[in-house]
Parts: structure tokens; C-alpha cells; sequence
């Protein structure tokens, strides 16, 4: 049985049973990081990223807590770009009635259909990527491809304890791994992040392949 991510294997053994089975493996998604793009300029006021589909296991409305105490509490003025498709309309409006409540209209900003290149500038210009996947009843977040792009594009990283890209802590410093519950904290990491000089002007990275001999702790 081979399964994409520690995370994925508990979540699927709690509802399967593998006990006839010899050989479990983890084996994560391979990406090689040669980063030979030209950085753009950033966005003028501090960008958070988020990629993935509006729905309530990416965990927006988490996000969306942290960002209002950035910008209410400790009186930042960062901006929240989230790109993806909005399928649920139902937890969409959820999102826009706790945007208008902490006075966010100015600074969340969604965006949909864009391109692959229009998203490799948002990485480009943005200062740090976060998703707060959270598992939603047998839903979880098994890895996240939108990770290893913001990896590979030099962006420091915020991952959620319920998705299986927490897996990337083993091979990369440049990334913090929090409860998605705790907005107090991503709030703070979020800050430490911005301020940090070293990740927001990170050198050129080496040739590094990511591969699951890294990552596999069996």
C-alpha cells in the first residue's frame, strides 16, 4: 500500500483495515528546485498567498481570523490573496459576511480562473504562502501540490498540522507547521515571517531534489 503522506496513512487506517497487508510505504511528490526565474517585485503592502479551492476544509475563514488580527489587533496592513474556484456558494458568503465584519473589503482579494502564468507572478510578488487546510468530517488535505510551487518559488511557508504536506518539515527550514485552530499563532508566525530578511530576500537556492527517501521515516 503506498500512500502520499504520513497524514494520509492514519487518516486512511482509521477507516480501512490494512492488517493483512505486509508493505505500507509513504511516498511524497518529488520536485526539483532550480530556480532559474527572475523575481519580480513585490506587492507594495505585505501579500499573503493562498492557493486552492474556496471550500471550508482549505481552511479561508481561519485565515481570514489571522488576518484580521494582523490588521486590527496589531495594526498591519497586510493584503490576503486567495486564488481558486468557489464551488460552495454557501461557505463563500460565509467568508464575505467575516470580511465585512473585521472592515477587511480592502485587503482580502479573491481571484478566479487565473492562469498558470498570472499564478506564477502571484508567487513571485507575494511575501509568504499559508493554507489552513482542516479536516472536514472524512475530507482531509492528503498533500497539497500548491506547497512544492510555493517552495519552488522561494516563498516561506505556514502548513496546517491536518494536511500531509507537514511532511515538507523534514527536508525544509524555510516553513512553520501550526494547529490551523490557533489564529493567534499563524497570526504571530505570519509576523515573524514578514520581518524575517532572510526568507523574504532568500539567497539562490542549489539544486535540491526533494525525493522520499528524505521523507519517509519507515
Amino acid at each position: 500500500i503506498i500512500f502520499f503522506s504520513s497524514y494520509t496513512r492514519v487518516n486512511v487506517e482509521q477507516s480501512v483495515n490494512f492488517s493483512s497487508t505486509n508493505t505500507k510505504k509513504i511516498i511524497n511528490p518529488i520536485i526539483y528546485l532550480n530556480n532559474k526565474f527572475k523575481r519580480k517585485k513585490k506587492f507594495t503592502n505585505k501579500t499573503i498567498l493562498c492557493v486552492g479551492e474556496v471550500k471550508n476544509r482549505k481552511g479561508y475563514h481561519l485565515l481570514i481570523k489571522a488576518l484580521s488580527i494582523l490588521n486590527n489587533k496589531y495594526k498591519k496592513n497586510y493584503d490576503l490573496i486567495l486564488i481558486g474556484k468557489t464551488n460552495d456558494r454557501y461557505y463563500k458568503r460565509q467568508l464575505d459576511e467575516i470580511i465585512i465584519k473585521n472592515n477587511l473589503q480592502n485587503n482580502v482579494k479573491f481571484k478566479d480562473n487565473v492562469s498558470v502564468k498570472k499564478i506564477k507572478d502571484y508567487y513571485l510578488k507575494s511575501h509568504i504562502f499559508v493554507l489552513l487546510s482542516k479536516k472536514a468530517e472524512n475530507h482531509f488535505e492528503g498533500f497539497g501540490i500548491v506547497y512544492l510551487e510555493a517552495l519552488f518559488y522561494g516563498l516561506p511557508i505556514i502548513i496546517s498540522k491536518e494536511s500531509g504536506a507537514k511532511d515538507l518539515q523534514n527536508i525544509s527550514k524555510n516553513l512553520k507547521v501550526i494547529s490551523p485552530n490557533n489564529s493567534n499563532k499563524v497570526a504571530y508566525e505570519i509576523m515573524a515571517a514578514m520581518n524575517n530578511k532572510k526568507y523574504m530576500n532568500p539567497k539562490k537556492n542549489k539544486k535540491i531534489l526533494f525525493n522520499h527517501c528524505k521523507l519517509n521515516k519507515n
